[in-house]
């Protein structure tokens, strides 16, 4: 591809003769408003060297893995949070080295079919012995989807004429009945974990149906305490960078009322960390300000927070309950209970009604404040005769 830099009325431009299209019309690329011709030349340099990068020519002897590499950095860096760039690593990194070196315009769909039924059978390892063993059918259309993405990408850049990943029959999956966490099991799982220090963390969650991320990026600025209400406008992530405080799902920031017990509870908690505070001095992260947080004030690990919120499941008798089971819990009990739609909607933080409906169809069957109280209806006068909020 050749270009040019010549000067317009309104200042100077360049030209670009692209490849001609399929029907063999010529092609340009034209840029202008530079105030000076040096500034169009180095514009022109810049954009001839991104195009040598992304034509079709440069990726005549890629492989697979490479072009799949090559998305990752283009697309999902530079689109994606990280921790889905880590997952969509995890995913790629499934794929067998034999599939990944076919040159990228050799891929067949006979070669991405084979794959994903071999994932099926022995495509992820043990832990402990790193044996060979199944990965789901979840798992495995993940990574079909995956792939597929990349190679769309190819697709459109005209590197290859089809997305060969199209016409591969993929498992069937069996969609699984989601597990409703019932109000009685709720109470008895908190009572049992009364004795926790994520006690008030996991009365908060089952109050709110915040995500775990949003509950471990609560700051007291955050508690509004004459309303009994939490902002919530940042998530805690954990990637293998480590910890790093975002904007929530959908970078949307939302209020969320409290029921009173729960708002009875924040407030013992604040006395209880009170003295953390002064026990710790100096040392302690009071710049931090968190609602939850380590013995010192420091943030907490949200994929630590959420395997001994199992373990404690698990020890109570209580198989299946998370903090994802308890977010399920609340949104459900709140529509059965004849919360509107868009009402719930907000309170859990979704970008539409649309996926509320669709995930808690189940429940379908008023105003915040009013779902707040249904809450302290049913669980208040349990947690009060416990005298769990003193």
């Amino acid at each position: 591809m050749t270009g040019s830099v010549y000067k317009r009325k309104s200042g100077w431009a360049y030209q670009i003769d692209l490849p001609r299209d399929q029907e063999g019309k010529r092609r340009r690329l034209t840029r202008s408003g530079f105030a000076l011709k040096r500034e169009a030349n180095d514009a022109l340099i810049e954009k001839l060297a991104e195009l040598a990068r992304t034509s079709p020519a440069a990726f005549t002897e890629c492989t697979l893995g490479e072009f799949i590499e090559d998305w990752l950095k283009r697309h999902a860096e530079q689109n994606c949070a990280r921790k889905t760039v880590e997952r969509y690593r995890q995913l790629a990194g499934y794929l067998h080295p034999d599939v990944l070196t076919i040159q990228l315009r050799e891929v067949k769909t006979i070669h991405l079919e084979r794959e994903m039924y071999r994932l099926l059978e022995s495509g992820g390892r043990h832990r402990k012995t790193k044996a060979a063993r199944p990965l789901s059918a979840k798992t495995v259309r993940h990574i079909a989807a995956l792939v597929s993405s990349a190679l769309s990408d190819a697709e459109d850049k005209e590197i290859l004429m089809r997305n060969p990943m199209k016409k591969c029959k993929l498992p069937s999956v069996q969609p699984k009945e989601k597990l409703i966490l019932e109000p009685r099991e709720l109470q008895a799982f908190l009572t049992a974990a009364q004795a926790s220090p994520l006690y008030t963390l996991l009365v908060i969650a089952s109050a709110t149906g915040l995500r775990r991320g949003e509950l471990l990026a609560l700051t007291w600025r955050d508690f509004v305490m004459p309303a009994g209400v939490l902002n919530v406008s940042k998530s805690l992530e954990q990637t293998e960078g480590g910890l790093r405080v975002k904007a929530p799902k959908n970078s949307r920031p939302r209020r969320v009322p409290l029921p009173p017990t729960a708002v009875a509870l924040l407030q013992s908690h604040r006395t209880d960390q009170d003295e953390a505070r002064r026990l710790f001095g100096e040392t302690y992260r009071a710049d931090l300000d968190l609602i939850f947080c380590g013995p010192g004030g420091d943030f907490l690990k949200p994929d630590t927070v959420a395997a001994e919120v199992c373990r404690l499941a698990r020890k109570s008798g209580h198989k299946g309950i998370s903090l994802h089971s308890m977010r399920h819990g609340y949104g459900s009990f709140l529509l059965s209970q004849g919360a509107s739609l868009p009402a719930v909607s907000r309170l859990l933080g979704h970008s539409s009604t649309a996926i509320t409906g669709n995930t808690y169809a189940h429940a379908l069957p008023q105003d915040l404040m009013a779902a707040a109280g249904q809450w302290e209806a049913l669980m208040g006068p349990m947690l009060k005769k416990a005298d769990l909020t003193q």
